[in-house]
């Protein structure tokens, strides 16, 4: 996995590093170029600190020559000096007090300066008149529903003219509780032209999670969905009327009085009731909640925000997955999302023609900037086959469409396996290529699996944080598979090993739980495995494994997990292990699960899976 479009490198913390900074600025009479006071030796073959440039200060590379230049120069710059101008600096790459860094960028294609709608004007202009959305509604109403990008501009701007007629200012704090429905996709472009700061909040949230989430925002609307839809459940739903009555008091009110919530001021409700014939949603005598629907009478023509846009304006505050704590809020600008947008989409050859399949959810970065903003980026398609997750769905949505790219996490990717081996489609889809796995650590086994199995020979792996854009390390469809699995090595890939957190301390030894869950993931009969450490009194930690069995087979004890006639044995896993890798990577202790405890965006939560082997094995 090699490094993503301006990083920054070093072998020491950064604070450590900073005195001794190398930049290299763009003047009106070329570039200067300046380096602490010691000279270096050769660079390491081992490189630590990776840092996505995107969120430091304005970053200003004037043409594409020049990055490139600035990029040959900064690698013989020892020995000069000139005074530090960090103003419009096209690079800033960081050396520690001993080694020399070494900035992998190619210089091309230059960071995008623009604002979000200045760049989705160009894109409606040349490509206006190709899918930018295609959605499916759930069973048994099931409908699809397709934007162009001409349609796309049309309607964001219809929205926008709305919600600016609501009050809804450039800063704005706009909070958005929805599947992926195209109400979503538009409101998303809505926000953006305003000015206004998108906030998307999981819709399986309960009343407590929104009413916190809006009021440490101070967020001034809430666009949510009549009924929540769920994962792996088509067609059920969990009606909201009693989280909104909650948040907002009474809802047969003239408009919302919220005390735990004292800047809000505005809740829309998007009716997707006809999805849901068995919800109870009396919509129409709460007098408290916009309709959705009104916001259609909009203005068709380009909304003018209450303040000029700029590139450095937070412009989406996205919740981190709490995969490991509670969720945290990230404040991302135009330039930091766009530009992620833009190198992921270049990165992966997406172009025009491709149909991309992405089940991730838009509250997600995954969805949303991964997705969304990368296909929006370059005129492909993006399609979204349930608001909520299903894999069924997601396969149908693949053949049908002939889409030529997949995304998903691990679980999720796993999950469509399954679909296809229950004959949810006739045949695998014919021209899937293109796709990206993230979210969590994907084993070589199960990539391989799917590369094999789905087509998608130019899968590739990302590794970033909501908090980076999100986008920081990114294999590409050229690198050997081998260096998609995502430690940094002398050519500058960098090796995903899992997180810290997560690290096994077994009597001294250090063990990375992925390389237990590769080793596993090859044996007959096992579908998922998650690895984590449990407590010991003698060795601190010993290592567990939780497996879902595959279809027709089933754990030996007997009890909840697989159903079928073949038996998977606790001993058989660890004599697997045995024979695969060394001794003190066995399992000490193997469970037997039907499903795992996950985030909304379908990471594993492992921190609860080994709270739930220190209960069973307790006896508690």
């Amino acid at each position: 996995m090699s490094i993503s479009r301006n990083c920054l490198i070093s072998n020491k913390p950064l604070e450590d590093s900073l005195p001794s900074a190398v930049w290299a600025n763009r003047l009106d009479d070329g570039a200067r170029l300046r380096e602490g006071n010691e000279t270096p030796p050769p660079p390491p073959s081992r490189l630590s600190l990776l840092v996505n440039i995107s969120l430091l200060r304005r970053f200003r590379p004037q043409s594409a020559l020049f990055s490139r230049i600035a990029a040959f120069l900064l690698r013989f710059v020892e020995g000069r000096d000139a005074p530090i101008e960090p103003a419009g600096c096209a690079y800033y790459v960081i050396t520690g007090s001993r080694w020399a860094s070494l900035a992998r960028d190619p210089g091309w294609p230059p960071l995008y300066m623009g604002t979000i709608p200045e760049h989705f004007a160009q894109i409606v202009s040349l490509h206006g008149d190709r899918a930018a959305v295609i959605t499916r509604s759930p069973t048994p109403a099931a409908f699809e529903t397709t934007l162009t990008y001409y349609m796309l501009d049309l309607l964001s701007n219809r929205l926008a003219s709305s919600l600016a007629s609501l009050g809804v200012k450039k800063g704005d704090r706009v909070a958005i509780s929805q599947g992926n429905t195209p109400e979503f996709a538009a409101l998303t472009y809505a926000c953006f032209k305003l000015g206004a700061v998108l906030v998307p909040l999981n819709p399986s949230f309960n009343a407590a999670q929104v009413e916190a989430a809006l009021k440490h925002l101070a967020a001034e609307v809430l666009i949510m969905g009549a009924v929540t839809d769920l994962a792996y459940k088509p067609g059920q739903g969990r009606s909201n009327e009693e989280l909104l009555t909650s948040i907002a008091g009474d809802l047969r009110a003239s408009t919302p009085q919220s005390e735990g919530v004292p800047s809000l001021k505005r809740i829309i409700v998007v009716d997707n009731r006809v999805s849901h014939q068995d919800v109870r949603f009396k919509l129409d005598e709460c007098r408290a909640l916009t309709p959705y629907r009104a916001l259609l009478d909009g203005s068709d023509r380009s909304v003018i925000p209450s303040a000029p846009l700029d590139a450095t304006d937070t412009i989406n505050i996205q919740f981190t997955s709490g995969t490991t704590s509670m969720p945290k809020a990230a404040m991302l600008s135009h330039r930091s999302i766009l530009n992620n947008g833009i190198f992921i989409a270049h990165r992966m050859g997406l172009e025009p023609a491709d149909r991309i399949v992405v089940p991730p959810p838009l509250f997600h970065c995954f969805g949303c900037i991964l997705g969304y903003m990368a296909t929006a980026t370059t005129g492909s398609a993006i399609l979204f086959p349930s608001p909520a997750f299903d894999p069924v769905a997601t396969l149908r949505m693949c053949a049908d469409h002939d889409a030529t790219g997949l995304y998903g996490v691990s679980t999720m990717l796993v999950a469509v396996l399954e679909a296809l081996d229950a004959g949810a489609v006739a045949s695998p889809p014919a021209h899937l290529r293109k796709g990206i796995a993230a979210g969590s650590s994907v084993p070589e086994a199960l990539m391989k699996t799917i590369r094999r199995r789905l087509g998608l020979r130019d899968l590739v792996i990302c590794y970033g944080m909501t908090e980076t854009s999100p986008v920081s390390c990114m294999t590409s469809p050229a690198d050997p598979p081998d260096r998609r699995t995502a430690s940094m090595d002398e050519q500058g890939f960098v090796t995903i090993t899992g997180r810290i957190k997560d690290l096994i301390i077994r009597g001294g030894e250090n063990i990375h739980p992925l390389e237990v869950e590769n080793c596993l993931f090859q044996l007959d009969g096992v579908m998922e495995v998650s690895v984590v450490g449990v407590p010991d009194e003698r060795l601190g930690e010993t290592v567990a494994a939780f497996i879902v069995p595959h279809r027709g087979w089933k754990g030996d004890d007997g009890q909840h997990a697989g159903e079928g006639d073949k038996v998977l044995k606790k001993d058989a896993v660890r004599e697997w292990v045995r024979s695969k890798l060394s001794s003190h990577l066995v399992p000490k202790h193997v469970f037997w699960v039907d499903d795992y405890p996950k985030t909304a965006s379908g990471k594993i939560q492992k921190f609860k899976l080994r709270d739930m082997a220190v209960k069973i094995l307790q006896g508690k």
